[in-house]
Order: C-alpha cells, then sequence, then structure tokens
C-alpha cells in the first residue's frame, strides 16, 4: 500500500530542482522544501502528542511544517486564523493538544490571553537550518494519521475527523487517474488548509510530481486581479469551490481576461449553478470540467462526473459515479437500499473512509456504521445525510436533509428555490433560509435585478406555497472560510427580517 510522504521523498530523489510551491513571488522545489520539512519535524519535536495544531495562513512554511509532522510520525490539524480564542481553546481541548504552533505574524494576537504559554511561536527563519540531505531508506506505516479537520457540531462543539495516510494516497490515486492529472499539470490553490479541498490541491500535486500555486485569498474579492494572477503564473487546473468559481465569473471581462491555458476545472462544496457552468464552458470550450461531491468525513470525495456538452441545456448535472476504491448506496428512512431511478435517498459511503471523530467514539458510532446490504453481507458505511436519487445510473444531488423544510403542508427543498433564483438574469448568487420558529422563508441574494422582478419571474416556476416571504438584496454575499454561502452567518446577521 503507497504512502503520500513516500511519494513526497521520490520526488526529493527523482525530481529534486522542480518547483513544488510557489507563493506570491517566492519558489520553493522538492529538496527546498524536504530540507524546510526536516527543520519543521525537528521544532515540534518537542511535543509528546500524536497530534499537532497549526495556526498559520496557506504558504510554504505551513506545507513544511504539515510535512514536518508526517515526517515526525504525527498528523497536523489547521485552525482558522480567524476563529475567536474561545473556539480556539475548544479545538485545542478536543484535539487533545496543550500547545498551538503560531506563525509570527500572530505573535501578538495570544497577548494577555487564557492561552498565551501554550504558544510556540513558528519564525519563518526555523525552517532554512543546515541543509539536510533527502533520504528516501526510511518507511513510514500507512496506518499512521495524517491529517484532522475540524467540522461543525450539531451541539456546538466541533469535531475532528482524522485521516490515514493510507486512506488519503488511496483517494488521490483514484482522483489523479479519473481526472487526468500529470506533471504538466500547474494547480491553482483556492482553499484554506483547514479545508479538505486543500488535500486534493496538495497530494495531487505530490503524486504527479507537478507544481501547485496557492492563491492568496484577497484574490478572491477582485475577480480581476484573480484572473490576471492565475494568466501570470500559467495555471492550467483548478480544483475549487463552487462559489469561489461563481465569483471569478462575475467580471464583465471574463471571456476575454480568463487563461485558455486552463485545461481542467473541479468544482465541489455546493451545487453549482448551471447559469456559470455555462459561463465557464462558453469562455473555455477545451476546457474538461469535473463535478466532485463528498464530505470532508469520505476524505474528499466519493463520486465524480464528467461535464457534457449535452449537459449545458439541463437544469442540473449528476455527481456522477463512485471513485473506483469506493461505494456509494442510497438509503431509505425504513433502512433499505433503493436501486430504483427517481426515489430520493440518503447517500452512504464505503470504502477508504477518514478514521472518524478523533477521542470522540459516540459521534463516530453514530455516524460510522454497519449496513447490511443482503442477507448475507454487510458494509461499513458512512451516513452523509445528504439526499440523492439514481437517474439512468448516475445519482444526482438534491441537498441536505435539514435543507429540506415542511411548509403550508408540503415538503420543499431550499435548493430548488435557489436553483431557480439563479436561473434569473441579474441574479449572481441566491441563498434561501427558513426559520422554523416564526415559519418565515426568505431569499437573499446579490446582483442587479430588482427583488420585485425575482417575485414575479418566480411566480411563473414554482409554486406558490415555496414562494419566499421577503426577498433581500445583498451587496456582498457572505462566505465562510471554506468559501461557502455563510448561511449561519447571514442568520445571524439578518435576523430582523425572520421577524
Amino acid at each position: 500500500m503507497g504512502n503520500v510522504l513516500d511519494l513526497f521523498l521520490k520526488n526529493v530523489s527523482d525530481i529534486p530542482n522542480s518547483v513544488f510551491v510557489v507563493d506570491n513571488n517566492r519558489e520553493c522545489t522538492y529538496l527546498e522544501m524536504y530540507r524546510k520539512a526536516i527543520n519543521a519535524s525537528k521544532l515540534i519535536s518537542f511535543s509528546t502528542e500524536s497530534v499537532i495544531c497549526l495556526f498559520m495562513e496557506k504558504g510554504i512554511e505551513a506545507i513544511a511544517m504539515m510535512l514536518g509532522a508526517a515526517l515526525a510520525g504525527k498528523a497536523y490539524v489547521f485552525i482558522n486564523t480567524t476563529a475567536p480564542e474561545n473556539r480556539i481553546k475548544k479545538m485545542m481541548e478536543v484535539a487533545g493538544v496543550k500547545y498551538l504552533f503560531a506563525e509570527e505574524c500572530f505573535s501578538e494576537f495570544f497577548l494577555e490571553t487564557d492561552i498565551e504559554d501554550r504558544i510556540v511561536i513558528v519564525r519563518k527563519a526555523a525552517f532554512d537550518k543546515a541543509e539536510s540531505e533527502p533520504s528516501v531508506d526510511n518507511c513510514w506505516p500507512t496506518s499512521t494519521l495524517l491529517y484532522g479537520m475540524f467540522t461543525s457540531g450539531t451541539t456546538g462543539i466541533p469535531k475532528l475527523v482524522v485521516a490515514s495516510s493510507e486512506a488519503v494516497y488511496e483517494f488521490i490515486e483514484d482522483f489523479v487517474n479519473e481526472i487526468g492529472l500529470s506533471r504538466e499539470d500547474i494547480v491553482g490553490n483556492q482553499a484554506p488548509f483547514d479545508f479538505d479541498v486543500s488535500v486534493k490541491d496538495i497530494y495531487s500535486t505530490i503524486y504527479t510530481g507537478g507544481k501547485l500555486v496557492l492563491i492568496d485569498k484577497k484574490f478572491f474579492s477582485r475577480p480581476d486581479e484573480l484572473l490576471d494572477y492565475i494568466r501570470e503564473k500559467k495555471i492550467n487546473t483548478l480544483i475549487w469551490a463552487v462559489t469561489a468559481l461563481c465569483m471569478a465569473s462575475a467580471t464583465k471581462e471574463f471571456d476575454e481576461k480568463i487563461s485558455k491555458e486552463i485545461k481542467k476545472v473541479c468544482f465541489s462544496g455546493e451545487v453549482m449553478p448551471m447559469k456559470y457552468l455555462r459561463i465557464w464552458k462558453s469562455a473555455l470550450p477545451n476546457c474538461s470540467f469535473y463535478n466532485v461531491y463528498g464530505p470532508t468525513e469520505v476524505i474528499c470525495n466519493c463520486t465524480w462526473y464528467q461535464v457534457n456538452d449535452s449537459d449545458m441545456t439541463s437544469d442540473s448535472i449528476p455527481i456522477g459515479k463512485p471513485f473506483r476504491k469506493r461505494r456509494v448506496y442510497l438509503i431509505d428512512n425504513k433502512g433499505n437500499l433503493i436501486c430504483d431511478d427517481d426515489v430520493k435517498g440518503e447517500i452512504c459511503v464505503g470504502g477508504g473512509l477518514s478514521s472518524g471523530y478523533y477521542n470522540n467514539l459516540e459521534e463516530t458510532t453514530k455516524k460510522f456504521v454497519d449496513f447490511q446490504i443482503n442477507d448475507n453481507d454487510s458494509v461499513y458505511v458512512y451516513h452523509t445525510g445528504d439526499i440523492g436519487y439514481y437517474k439512468n445510473g448516475l445519482l444526482y444531488f438534491v441537498g441536505r436533509n435539514d435543507f429540506q423544510i415542511k411548509r403550508m403542508g408540503y415538503r420543499i427543498e431550499l435548493g430548488e428555490i435557489e436553483n431557480r433564483v439563479m436561473d434569473i438574469d441579474g441574479v449572481e448568487l441566491a441563498c434561501c433560509i427558513y426559520n422554523t420558529e416564526t415559519q418565515k422563508l426568505c431569499l437573499f441574494y446579490t446582483g442587479y435585478i430588482k427583488s420585485d422582478r425575482i417575485r414575479r419571474e418566480l411566480r411563473n416556476t414554482i409554486p406558490v406555497y415555496m414562494l419566499p416571504n421577503r426577498i433581500i438584496q445583498l451587496v456582498e454575499m457572505p462566505v465562510n472560510k471554506n468559501g461557502k454561502i455563510d448561511r449561519n452567518g447571514i442568520k445571524q446577521d439578518y435576523e430582523r427580517y425572520f421577524a
């Protein structure tokens, strides 16, 4: 069985002077990254814990720390740098760590806090000490935990999903082969390192021996500058969240400014609005587009679908079929397997799963269970909480279980309303939120069209019981650290509209 760290060391040996990471105006070869990772492993060697928590912006040093953790036999966990102190403390508690390794630019952030004496400042100079020569003689156990990713918990306590090096290798191998990545790919990284899309960026680059270009988050609020940066760095592969792709195409000069060198675009995280997919397809007719699906608990993705030209006349596209080492099942609310077309059920995933929730056996056993597929066989699966259905042998995503509401006696998918709104010319982004206490349905959107025009358009496309009580135009759609629409933030910030 393969190991992602062994892949990295093989690149250090075979292509030492090839550029691995580009960070703004800095470049780092595979050999240089190895030397930095060795120094990082020494930096964290005093810690006796099996997990280290990192408080760092994405950059060359952050990647050195994650590889250094792997060299030291530890799992790395990135904590979002915008998190408040109380949440940071809770995350450290969940991870079971005493120390937090923080980039030197955050040294003042923790002054006079309760955890000031538990902060280890990571200085850039520490990565450039005496050089170390590469060796590929060592072998690391594939079962070693590689990373942890925090997800929000329904109780308010974050859950830490952990993944082994073996499971990550299995997924990356399938991902690279199905998408057709190679050493010629220059991957433009959009995702922060505490979001699992970054796992695909980093480890698929290591798998192919390619180049990874880190894109500063500031560019995603400046689409013109973003497109210029993509062209300047000759980026030809994008593995992005849907919202990031939508924002990038919002500029009026998108067709002219988007680099024609882009050959592959993978998107995930949310349903891709067909309006924006058509914009991208029209601007890049020779580019391959892939819709990939999967929650953090299954290690990045479990299904994939290559978009066809014929899909451009459809209302939606499928999430496709499982990756080679994955198994996907649809299960109804009675626990029965669904095989027929157009019957909705919960998407459950088996094969190559994460190791569950760290130090949280209770939550792990709730979501990761043995499912009896017939009288003789059972399979270990993760219950995603997502609803889907089959059509012509392909899987379609409907929405979250918790995005399904009951209103005026009807069961409604909020995603269906959002899709119809996104089809209206003049709408950029849309988010529908239902307040169960007041039973008010509110639609928030960005764009140049007026709200009364949207209401008129919706009356022609959806039934009356699906029409929002309020339609609110926003200057900018709030997004969370992962680039997805921040539904919880909208609900809190615009609570008055639900009264």
